[in-house]
Parts: structure tokens; C-alpha cells; sequence
């Protein structure tokens, strides 16, 4: 038996949510795509306040299969910075994670040790978890 996939829009509209209340960071754009067949993925590009990036604006991206990760500006491109834990964090934590990679790096590891799953899984444990975010 199939399991329901579950929107993954309601899960980004909580993070948008506390992302916009972070007093040193500006949420620029955002945009959400795939669901149906097609792997869940988001991405949020931010605007520092302040900080080593201040200059520069930095796209937070969600996927299904490993979580959140920061895509930081580096002198030879981009830098990658996983937030590991969880592939579905709670909000507060993707908020709080990504002001800190961007406010101060040198206190945030980045997880590439984090979890990882296939997006055809059948796993209902994480599609409840999602469907709990329905707008």
C-alpha cells in the first residue's frame, strides 16, 4: 500500500515564520517546488544585518532526502554548511541554526554526518511529521 505524500508547504511557511522574526536577519525571497512525484525541496535566501556576510545574501535550502543546509559564501564560490540532527527540525532550530552560520561561522560545525533518506521511502513517520504542518 502507497503512503499519502504530504505537502511540505505548511513545514516552510513555520520556518518563513520564525526566520522573520530574527532581528539580524532579512528573508529576501523564498520559493517552494517538487511534491507529487518529484523530491520535496525549498529554498530561502536570506539577508545578513550584520556579520561576516552582511554583504553578501545567503540561499538556506531544504530537501528531502538530507535536511537544511546553508549555501555560505566562500572565496571559491559557495560553501556548503549541513545542519544535520533532523531532516525535519523544528522551525525555531532551522532559524536559529541559520542566523548563527551566518552571524558566526566559527561556532557552527556544519553536519555532513547528518541523516539521509531516499525520497521514494515509504515512511509514514516522517509524512506525519510533515502532514502536522498543514497550513
Amino acid at each position: 500500500m502507497d503512503i499519502v505524500r504530504a505537502s511540505h508547504s505548511g513545514y516552510i511557511t513555520a520556518v518563513l515564520a520564525e526566520l522573520v522574526g530574527q532581528e539580524e536577519l532579512t528573508v529576501v525571497s523564498h520559493r517552494v517546488a517538487g511534491g507529487g512525484n518529484a523530491p520535496r525541496t525549498a529554498e530561502i535566501t536570506l539577508q545578513p544585518l550584520e556579520g561576516p556576510h552582511a554583504e553578501e545574501q545567503t540561499t538556506v535550502v531544504w530537501d528531502e532526502v538530507y535536511g537544511w543546509k546553508a549555501m555560505v559564501p566562500a572565496a571559491s564560490g559557495t560553501s556548503d554548511w549541513f545542519m544535520g540532527m533532523s531532516i525535519i527540525p523544528a522551525p525555531i532550530k532551522v532559524a536559529t541554526w541559520a542566523e548563527m552560520v551566518l552571524l558566526h561561522p566559527e561556532l557552527t560545525p556544519s553536519r555532513e554526518d547528518g541523516p539521509s533518506r531516499s525520497p521514494e521511502d515509504q515512511d509514514p513517520a516522517f509524512e506525519s511529521l510533515l502532514a502536522n504542518y498543514r497550513r
